[in-house]
């Protein structure tokens, strides 16, 4: 499967110049909770620890996967490898009050796309109403 098929799937070019096998993807952590009262200023962002085994690996990316929708979240990957952060923030306070749930994943891939390594991450956002 081919990175630029998976829907939403930011790449970021790597430093690392593949050489062998397919390194490994570490994510500290795999799910993330928020909550905000609707209307007021979002929560803080949060970030979860990456480490990635650049052998192989010359791009990561973060995104949702594929069929997910979520315009209320922002992803962003940080510093340089091996250790990464996933920084994770909250856009938007004005959905209606509940719950609300995305599926990112964060893959590595190699200079022809190709998915190397690949982890899940659960974000869940409660929005509550104002009192």
């Amino acid at each position: 499967m081919l990175l630029r098929a998976a829907a939403g799937l930011l790449l970021t070019l790597l430093a690392a110049c593949g050489r062998g096998p397919a390194g490994s993807l570490e994510v500290e952590g795999g799910e993330l909770s928020f909550v905000a009262e609707q209307g007021q200023a979002p929560p803080p962002p949060q970030t979860l620890s990456l480490r990635v085994d650049e052998a192989g690996a010359q791009r990561i990316g973060s995104g949702l996967k594929e069929g997910e929708a979520a315009d209320w979240l922002s992803t962003r990957i940080d510093g340089n490898p091996p250790e990464l952060k996933l920084l994770v923030a909250i856009v938007s306070t004005s959905l209606a009050p509940g719950d609300y749930t995305a599926r990112l994943e964060v893959a590595t891939g190699d200079a022809q796309e190709n998915i190397l390594q690949s982890r899940e991450v659960l974000v869940r956002y409660r929005v509550t109403g104002k009192p």
